[in-house]
Formats: structure tokens, sequence, C-alpha cells
């Protein structure tokens, strides 16, 4: 077998398979105006991959067994990276799923998805927003993840780039900046910009979106001008019919560490989302999905390494089902930079290695045999990392992988 090229069309496919999902996540918020162009180039990002998966498939040795997988399987396995698509049938629904269904049909309805890094945040956001949609319920999603550092230095910058994303996305023809008057406040005029703007243009329901929240940690400023703006909008619900038909969902890896009012806080209302490690049944239900054979031992085996952390699980199915190995080796490899779960693991690393003090507290977090307390806003970052998880004040390793890997490097 070539493996040179076997792992060169590998990462080739998973880089196409995140621009899919990125166009498949466009797709699912785009205007029904703009849904045509966008539905032509999935059709021929999915032609373009189809010539790279069929060399891929001819490549792989007809004495590796794939257990029950047919051809069509095999070629429809994604790398888990990003969104899910929507139309994945690896994707495992939250058990909150119909209550954040329920939270934001009701008027002022607002609901706050918390969970690491790579838990599925960003997947569970896309399809509320894909299920309002086909209740006629509009929306809008800002990712504050792709707001540039500059932004984050000024708070009537960033909520000014925050409105005008908001604008653009629903295609009002007003410009924020014709809005907006310097005599009053950012947290004023976004008010005024939305309610008059965004909610004012029909009777219709408004779902604002908002990925990766906890960005704005980085600025105590920015945190508690725009956690008092979405609550004060939350607030308004009350007593303004306009108002009421603004629904908000916020996602966020982590609590802001910075103690807010807790009467100028979203993170107090509303129906509060906390997403799970994946249980020993998710994970059969996952292999079933993909129709390579484990044993009960296995999935033990991986539960205890892993922890049942989503995307953890998912890259161990990925290459079983597409590049079977024995199970020891699998296991053996794992904590190495050799194994699946490599690239993650050096990414992970570089982040801690680019911040020393982080490094230093994960080094005494996985080196002690039991729970240690580390500086608050360094357990913060952590958590949010994905890292650790608390144990009351104080934390230890998410998993036994993260345990094995940083001990021995």
């Amino acid at each position: 077998m070539n493996f040179d090229r076997l792992f060169h069309l590998d990462q080739l496919l998973a880089n196409l398979g995140e621009q899919l999902a990125g166009l498949e996540t466009a797709l699912a918020l785009a205007p029904a105006a703009d849904k045509a162009p966008l539905k032509l180039r999935i059709r021929q990002l999915r032609e373009e991959m189809q010539p790279f998966e069929q060399e891929r498939d001819s490549l792989r040795s007809p004495t590796i067994p794939f257990g029950n997988m047919d051809a069509t399987t095999v070629t429809t396995i994604r790398y888990p990276e990003g969104c899910e698509p929507l139309d994945s049938p690896f994707y495992v629904e939250v058990k909150d799923w119909g209550q954040c269904c329920q939270e934001l049909q009701k008027p002022g309805g607002l609901v706050r998805i918390k969970s690491p890094q790579k838990m599925g945040k960003s997947s569970l956001l896309v399809r509320l927003l894909h299920k309002l949609e086909g209740l006629d319920c509009p929306s809008v999603l800002v990712d504050f993840g792709q707001a540039s550092r500059d932004r984050l230095e000024n708070p009537d910058i960033f909520i000014q780039w925050m409105c005008a994303s908001l604008g653009r996305e629903l295609r009002v023809p007003v410009p924020v900046m014709q809005c907006w008057d310097n005599i009053f406040g950012a947290n004023d005029n976004a008010t005024t910009y939305l309610g008059t703007h965004l909610l004012g243009q029909d009777e219709k329901p408004l779902v604002l979106a908002i990925d990766n929240f906890d960005r704005i940690f980085e600025s105590q400023v920015i945190t508690a001008d725009l956690c008092g703006l979405l609550r004060g909008w939350h607030e308004l619900a009350k007593s303004k019919p306009r108002w009421q038909r603004l629904r908000i969902v916020i996602a966020h890896s982590q609590d802001p560490y910075a103690q807010l009012d807790i009467n100028q806080s979203p993170f107090n209302v509303g129906l509060p989302v906390q997403l799970e490690d994946l249980s020993a049944a998710q994970i059969q239900s996952l292999v079933d999905r993909h129709r390579f054979p484990w044993s009960a031992a296995e999935i033990e085996d991986l539960l205890a390494l892993v922890g049942g952390q989503p995307y953890l699980v998912r890259l161990a199915l990925y290459q079983r089902a597409t590049q079977p190995i024995p199970w020891a080796d699998f296991l053996a490899e794992a904590k190495t930079e050799a194994g699946i779960y490599g690239n993650y693991l050096r990414g992970q690393h570089q982040v801690l290695v680019q911040h020393p003090t982080l490094a230093e507290a994960m080094a005494g977090v996985v080196h002690s045999p039991e729970p240690i307390r580390v500086r608050s806003d360094l357990a913060f970052k952590l958590v949010s990392m994905g890292l650790v998880t608390r144990v009351g004040s104080e934390v230890q390793p998410r998993c036994q992988l993260y345990r094995d890997y940083w001990t021995q490097i």
C-alpha cells in the first residue's frame, strides 16, 4: 500500500471536507434568494472530491477488513473536523434539544449553550437555526471568534462591528454609522439600531445567535458592556411587544471570570444547556453508524482513554473505520504524536508553549495524582480549552489521554 499517497489523500479530503461543512453551514443560514449559488458550489465540491475518494479507497489493501461497512458508507465518512454537516449520520442529538427549540419559540427566549472546546456547540447552534428557519423564524449568526484583535480593544468599535455584522447578514439597507450618534453610548445606539431597523422590518421573530461568546472575556470592559446590552434586550421583551420577537442564543466555553452585576448579566437568565461527554450507549450508537464491529471491551477502553469527549471519540471511530489497525496498536499510538490524536495534541501543546504560565499549570495538573488548585484565571483557560475538569475548587486532567501525553513531553 502507498501509505504516503494515502496520507496525502486523507489530509486533502479533510481540508475539502472542511470547506464543504462551511458551505453547508452557510446554506443553512442563507436567505432563500442566496441558496442557489451555494447549492451549486456544494455540488461542484462534492464532484471535485469524488475522484480523490475513489483513489483513496482503491489504495486501501483488500486484505484490511471493513467489518459490515459497504463501499458507499466508506466514501461518505468525513474527517471529523469543524461543524458537523446538517445531513451527517454521525451527529448525536443532545438531550436538551426539545427544550432549546421550545425556549426559542417563546417571546424573548434566551438559550445559553456551554461546554469546553470541541464538544459540538457550533453543530448544535447551526441545527437550532435551521430548525427555527423551517418555522419561519429568520436568524442571524455572529461568530465572535472572527473578530480581529483591534476590535477587542474598544467597546464602541466592537459593538459597532457586531451591529454592522447583523445588518449585513440581514441585508438592512441602513448603514450602522448612519444611526450612530456619539452623544449617546454604544449600547443605546445598538439598541436603537436593532429595535428600529432589524426588529422593525416585519412581524416575524428574529433569532440572534452568537458563537464563541467567551472571546470577549479577554476584555473586562467589553464583557461588562456587551453582557449588559444583551441582558437589557432580554428584559425589554417583558414590556415591549417589538422586543418579544427577539430570541437570543449564546454559545460559550466558560462563564466570564470577571464578576458581573447579576442584573447586568445574560448568564443567570434563560435556558442553560451544558453539553456533556458521550455515554457508552451513545458511543455504541456511533459505532453502529460507522458499521465497523467493536467489542464492549474496546468501547470501555476508549471511554477510559478519552472520557467520552465527542471529538476524540469521533477521531477514533474515523480511523478504525477507514484505516483499521489492531486495537492494541491504536491504544499504544494514541498517546503519541504518531497516533490519530497527534495533530490535535500538538495544536493544544503549541497553545500552552506560547503561554508559559499556562503550560506550567498544566504540567502541575498532569503530574499530580490528585486534583490540585491552580490560579483561577489559568484554571478558567484550561477548562475552556477542554484540557481539565473542575473538582470543587480544584482541577484534574479531563481524560487519561491528556495525562499520558503531557507527562511524557
